[in-house]
């Protein structure tokens, strides 16, 4: 048995654990309609909970199979899966070595970490995502924000993804079905980022929907007080598309950030943590400050001290997103 990265808890399968002999690691046997997808799934799980550890020596592929009670090739492919993944090493003479995964593999292997196994999450690598996502949104706006002010084909091409997050944010405020919601924010995000014009983004945030896709609804419950405003999502779209460098990267902060800290508060109210992370109380305690009930007065010392061009007030905001309603109807 053992212990998994996220949560200290171990996954019961629907089938009986067998221990077999080799070393002190316990595996099971696999499915048979899903072969070389199942070892691998199995292999991975033991390798990223240091069942294995790096440097060991995998057993050689007939032994594997007999482990798992599969056929060599399905054995075969899914060492050559776990090669690409970086999370072995295959050497001369076939002998197959495990690597630290941390040293070793990409971003890709996100989308095998985010969850520990049926309807579990992986709390470090989630948080740790929620966590990139507040770094990198507000340079993604104040990115997209500065392409759609720039004249040109490229300044162009940028305002139509712009208009498309707008769009996206529409949609969302016309829904309640968080999960309707949070399909619309990837396309908000995704259209953010071609806005912004970097092509590196756009790569992370394909690995980063991807692993997002995999955790399904569990991750919808993350996000909740991200998805639960679209207000802000639209506010965002209009400050891209009226290039409002500094006031985009702000509301990207501010909405990414929530979802931030409601992983930490799920994080700490499971008491799951992983290497590195400590359980422990509320790590984002309430400041007692409440943003959406600021006075216009408020609004305008955050947007005079933000910097935001043209946003005295509240009404200057609604009057922007009103132009940009007239403009995509």
């Amino acid at each position: 048995m053992f212990p998994l990265a996220g949560g200290g808890h171990v996954v019961y399968w629907s089938y009986q654990l067998h221990e077999l002999p080799w070393g002190d690691v316990m595996w099971k046997p696999v499915e048979r309609r899903t072969l070389a997808e199942a070892v691998f799934d199995e292999l991975k799980r033991q390798i990223v909970a240091r069942g294995v550890e790096p440097g060991d020596a995998l057993p050689a592929e007939r032994r594997l199979s007999t482990l798992f009670e599969v056929n060599r090739n399905a054995v075969r492919e899914a060492l050559k899966r776990l090669e690409q993944a970086r999370l072995v090493s295959i050497q001369h003479g076939g002998v197959t070595r495990v690597l630290d995964y941390v040293r070793h593999a990409g971003l890709d292997l996100l989308v095998h970490l985010i969850t520990d196994g049926p309807g579990q999450l992986n709390h470090d690598a989630l948080v740790g995502m929620t966590e990139m996502r507040t770094g990198l949104a507000p340079d993604i706006a104040r990115r997209a924000a500065r392409q759609a002010s720039v004249s040109g084909p490229e300044g162009y091409a940028s305002s139509d993804a712009a208009h498309a997050a707008f769009t996206c944010a529409r949609q969302m405020q016309e829904t309640d079905d968080l999960r309707r919601r949070m399909e619309l924010s990837w396309a908000f995000w995704e259209a953010l980022i071609d806005a912004s014009g970097n092509l590196p983004y756009r790569l992370i945030f394909n690995t980063t929907r991807d692993a997002g896709r995999v955790a399904g609804d569990l991750l919808v419950e993350v996000l909740h007080d991200e998805l639960a405003d679209p207000d802000v999502h639209r506010e965002l779209a209009v400050a891209v598309m009226r290039g409002d460098a500094t006031g985009a990267a702000t509301l990207a902060f501010g909405l990414c950030e929530r979802s931030e800290r409601r992983a930490a508060r799920l994080l700490a109210e499971t008491g799951a943590g992983g290497p590195g992370r400590v359980a422990g109380p509320d790590p984002w305690p309430d400041s007692g400050a409440d943003f959406d009930s600021a006075s216009d007065a408020d609004f305008e010392a955050i947007s005079a001290f933000a910097g935001r061009p043209g946003a005295g007030s509240r009404d200057a905001d609604r009057a922007a997103s009103e132009r940009a309603d007239r403009d995509g109807d």
